[in-house]
């Protein structure tokens, strides 16, 4: 169930291997400079069950985060992860292009689990169970009229936007695993040689582990793990 954290694919930094994760307690949390340039990670998790999601009101987070999604409608019967991460880097803005966004060679380098290949569509598929699809779309510069500026600090200048959207997902012993899952990731220049990144995910799934086996305790912590390995990953990667 790692799907919280879908796509911090796309930025890569030299610093420590296993950052320090901070969890924060709502979903416009306050960006603590320090914490960043020391290399330290912060976001904001939270699970949903079916009903909250069927029934998440005008103005609550969830539905706020739910305009971002094309496909949504009201009153899913499903569960639901929503996330917001912001890390900083030392890459400069520069390295983030379109190119090494849908670079299929890159993202095995960087999660050599995922197997992912690309079709003549430019459609990429994967096959680390779940198996699923996903597209890639990219905004530069980031629209004045994006619903993803809601989520940006007050007069952040945006160098570009991924849009990853992953669906296709298929069974697991016989049951559903998630219906959907989209992550938008903003590239943010803090100067030379320094970039900070936002993501924002939301995942809606059929089916979660059963109590005994974890249930959303579990899906929390595999979030977890999954980021931190893969920010630990990128930070190390050595390539152009």
């Amino acid at each position: 169930m790692r799907r919280a954290f879908v796509l911090t694919l796309f930025a890569t930094s030299a610093l420590a291997a296993e950052p320090t994760m901070r969890r924060e307690t709502r979903l416009e949390f306050a960006i603590d400079d320090a914490f960043q340039n020391d290399g330290g990670v912060q976001f904001f998790y939270e699970f949903f069950e079916p009903a909250q999601v069927a029934d998440a009101g005008v103005g609550t987070d969830f539905a706020r985060v739910r305009t971002l999604d094309d496909k949504a409608t009201h009153g899913e019967q499903l569960h639901a992860v929503m996330s917001r991460i912001v890390y900083t880097l030392e890459r400069d803005i520069t390295y983030f292009t379109e190119a090494r966004a849908r670079d299929v060679k890159y993202i095995n380098t960087i999660a050599p689990e995922v197997k992912a290949t690309v079709d003549a569509k430019g459609v990429f598929h994967t096959s680390k169970p779940p198996a699923n699809s996903f597209t890639i779309e990219w905004q530069k510069p980031l629209r004045e009229d994006s619903p993803y500026r809601a989520f940006l600090p007050a007069g952040a200048e945006i160098d570009s936007l991924i849009v990853q959207r992953n669906s296709d997902f298929d069974r697991m012993f016989g049951f559903k695993t998630a219906e959907r899952a989209v992550t938008w990731t903003a590239h943010q220049p803090l100067g030379e040689g320094r970039t900070r990144v936002f993501v924002v995910t939301m995942s809606l799934m059929h089916n979660i582990p059963p109590g005994f086996m974890g249930g959303k305790e579990r899906v929390y912590k595999e979030a977890v793990e999954s980021a931190t390995q893969l920010i630990g990953r990128l930070r190390n990667y050595k390539g152009p």
